[in-house]
């Protein structure tokens, strides 16, 4: 079975601490599929499910006509988890397009299954939102091949990942991220903004999920850019700074994090270790 094999190899590329807690899934739209396993965090708190980034991958791919989600997990029980469902239901509120939902075990049997996930909570019905972005977009990979001689090369497509972004207004400011890996190959990204204004997915991990769903993990360079700071550069959050941190050790890279101005030529560039000093862990990765 062509699914079974590819969610697979996708959870094979999960990053956690006890691979028995990763996921894979994918995510199926009207022209095409997204798939990424899962990022644990050594924080918990800080954890990416793979049914989030499968849906990540889609609107970076400026495709919102995602209508499933199949997701592999390690086990023998169904695990439905409300913060999944409603993750997927905010997703909806924006793309107004219903999103079915199944779960099975690495044999392939169906633990769970909805064609609507909405139906499981019909208590949570946020008001729809309607993006101008959608409407008019087009879909197009958010990765290129090139050749990054500067730091600045790596901005123009950071400014490229502004425009992937999904955020909960029209007029939202933008964040966009650019990742540069050993193959020479550059991801683009834009923010994934949440519902609540909870913690969404910054550009900068959004980014790094997909090198990783891509096996492209040997990330030499990382570039942020925001349309809230034209004239000087921008900073990464704490949380990203955490994260890439982590990710960081469990991958054995050093990425450079370039800090860029949107409109002037002015940076900032860092190591993770200057950016994030005495970075929290649970323990030390070997």
């Amino acid at each position: 079975m062509e699914e079974l094999k590819q969610l697979k190899k996708a959870y094979a590329l999960s990053i956690e601490k006890n691979m028995a807690e990763a996921t894979a899934s994918i995510a199926y739209s009207k022209f095409g599929s997204y798939t990424s396993g899962s990022v644990g965090s050594d924080t918990n708190f800080l954890s990416i499910s793979s049914e989030q980034a499968s849906l990540v991958l889609s609107v970076l791919n400026n495709d919102y006509t995602v209508n499933s989600i199949v997701t592999l997990a390690d086990t023998d029980k169904a695990e439905v988890s409300p913060a999944i469902i409603k993750y997927i239901i905010d997703h909806t509120t924006r793309t107004h397009i219903p999103i079915g939902y199944k779960i099975i075990n690495k044999k392939g049997k169906t633990l769970f299954e909805t064609d609507n996930v909405a139906k499981l909570a019909p208590f949570y019905n946020p008001l729809p939102i309607t993006l101008a972005k959608i409407k008019n977009s087009k879909v197009e990979k958010n990765t290129a091949n090139i050749k990054i001689k500067n730091p600045l090369e790596l901005k123009v497509f950071a400014i490229k990942g502004i425009e992937r972004n999904f955020p909960l207004y029209n007029s939202a400011s933008g964040y966009g991220t650019a990742v540069f890996t050993k193959s020479g190959k550059v991801h683009f990204a834009g923010q994934y903004s949440k519902l609540g204004k909870s913690l969404g997915l910054h550009s900068e991990i959004n980014a790094i999920i997909s090198a990783i769903s891509q096996n492209d993990w040997d990330i030499e360079s990382i570039g942020v850019v925001s349309t809230k700071y034209p004239d000087t550069p921008c900073d990464m959050c704490g949380i990203c700074r955490q994260l890439i941190g982590e990710i960081s050790i469990k991958l054995n890279i050093s990425p450079k994090l370039y800090c860029f101005a949107k409109d002037t030529d002015e940076y900032a560039e860092h190591t993770i270790d200057e950016y994030l000093p005495s970075a929290w862990t649970s323990k030390k990765w070997l």
